[in-house]
């Protein structure tokens, strides 16, 4: 009998830890954090039997691959920063400070946080950009000190939002047409205009001629009064006219729209804010800072993960080292995965071979007569892997590709996700135009099961 009830006692313990194991609970894991702190000695004297299995970089052809992976992935950086300017729009006279978008203040959609670097410039009311398109006003800035000094969180309020509203016009063929000015903020649904659900189309408010059928919208602020800053924005595109098939059906007036061509959902990653200031007020240089992290050296564990379905890994270092939740783990410039779960000793990773493995991608085009060297995805949902181990993500392709052949391109980590830097290679697929939701299937990176010089990314959070 006692047998018996032992045995009993030893399938319920296993039952319940393949539990927490597959469905880990927070309070519970640090628990048996706690109760496992014995045992790291003896993980970290068989650390020289850890490399058994796997394979070591060492040829010279590697190398030299790695090199130019991030001397692209620095190149990247340059265009993607380059691709915020302005090309066709004459912008008013002033400094303009470059910005990164670091995530959404408190999960808000229609708010943007980007963080600046030369603090005491931005105030509420300053139009923000990128490229030739008008992005939102500034709503909230947050002095902050981090490791290498003092930073700004910035939070733009988007047009996209619902009590977001800026003046506008419609330009045919270079001409402002007459009779045409209106006020644009808020969303309609796309369904309305016969858009695919993952469209955004821009409300339009009080047109003063609903005749109108077509044209590129652009702001059209008044240069003075309590907006005044908006006009600094004056000139750049909000998107396209779009009249719906049918009238309003509470209204039943016609019902008018704006097509950007931002994905303000997850394609924002670079921008501008236009300050007003002259050098002659700000007295001093302002710098062209890129991101701002460190990288430190990171000791991955060759676990398996115990659900069949995963292909995470372990870290041998917690938050006592540094260890941050969201943070990229990477070889060399390729990715490898993100921090899932960080205890004080040990943190479990999440891999790009996990489903639901999730984060904002970028595609530098391979064809070099591409009109932009680059194509901003979005935010992209693992999927899992083919029986040839490619990586598959579902792309909602929120601003689809013009074109009429998939074209090839490396794909790359974007911004908009504290953690996760840009420029950190995934692998090359082909890129499917048109609406979507498409599938992609990124092929890995040569000698991508290569764990050499793996490190972690250490963040300055958007926290307080």
């Amino acid at each position: 009998m006692g047998r018996q009830r032992w045995g009993g006692i030893q399938l319920v313990t296993c039952l319940v830890l393949s539990a927490l194991a597959l469905w880990p609970v927070d309070a519970l894991d640090r628990l048996l954090g706690l109760l496992a702190l014995p045992a790291r000695p003896l993980l970290q004297v068989s650390r020289p039997w850890w490399p058994i299995g796997q394979v070591l970089a060492g040829s010279d052809e590697d190398g030299k691959l790695r090199t130019r992976e991030a001397e692209e992935a620095g190149l990247l950086e340059q265009w993607v920063r380059e691709q915020a300017v302005p090309r066709s729009v004459a912008m008013e006279e002033g400094v303009n400070l470059h910005a990164e978008a670091v995530g959404r203040p408190s999960g808000q959609l229609d708010a943007l946080l980007v963080r600046v670097w030369q603090p005491g410039l931005v105030r509420p009311g300053m139009p923000v950009t990128t490229g030739d398109h008008y992005v939102g006003l500034v709503s909230h800035v947050v002095e902050r000190h981090g490791r290498d000094g003092a930073f700004e969180d910035v939070t733009v309020d988007l047009i996209t939002g619902t009590g977001a509203r800026i003046g506008a016009g419609v330009l045919v063929e270079g001409v402002w047409q007459p009779n045409s000015l209106f006020v644009v903020g808020g969303l309609l649904a796309p369904e309305d205009f016969g858009l695919a659900s993952q469209r955004e189309v821009l409300a339009v408010h009080h047109p003063s001629n609903y005749s109108l059928s077509a044209g590129r919208v652009l702001v059209h602020e008044a240069a003075i009064g309590g907006r005044d800053l908006a006009g600094l924005a004056n000139g750049f595109q909000l998107g396209t006219l779009e009249r719906a098939p049918e009238p309003d059906e509470h209204t039943r007036m016609d019902l008018l729209g704006v097509v950007p061509e931002v994905d303000f959902e997850s394609g924002l990653y670079q921008v501008l804010i236009h300050t007003g200031l002259s050098t002659e007020q700000i007295g001093s240089q302002i710098e062209s800072v890129g991101q701002r992290g460190h990288w430190i050296p990171a000791q991955p564990i060759p676990l398996a993960d115990p659900a069949p379905w995963r292909e995470g890994c372990k870290l041998a270092r917690g938050t006592r080292a540094g260890v941050q939740v969201g943070a990229a783990l990477a070889s060399g410039v390729r990715l490898i995965g993100r921090v899932e779960r960080a205890g004080p000793w040990h943190a479990n990773v999440s891999t790009l071979g996990d489903r639901g493995f999730t984060v904002p991608a970028i595609a530098l085009w391979l064809n070099a007569e591409a009109e932009h060297p680059t194509f901003v995805l979005g935010r992209l949902q693992g999927l899992g892997r083919d029986s040839k181990g490619n990586l598959l993500f579902h792309w909602a392709a929120a601003l689809p590709r013009i074109g009429e052949e998939p074209a090839r391109a490396r794909i790359y980590t974007g911004s908009g996700e504290p953690g996760v830097p840009r420029g950190l290679l995934l692998g090359e697929a082909d890129i499917p135009f048109g609406p979507g939701p498409h599938r992609l299937v990124i092929e890995p990176p040569d000698s991508s099961d290569v764990w050499q010089d793996v490190r972690l990314f250490q963040f300055e959070g958007v926290g307080p």
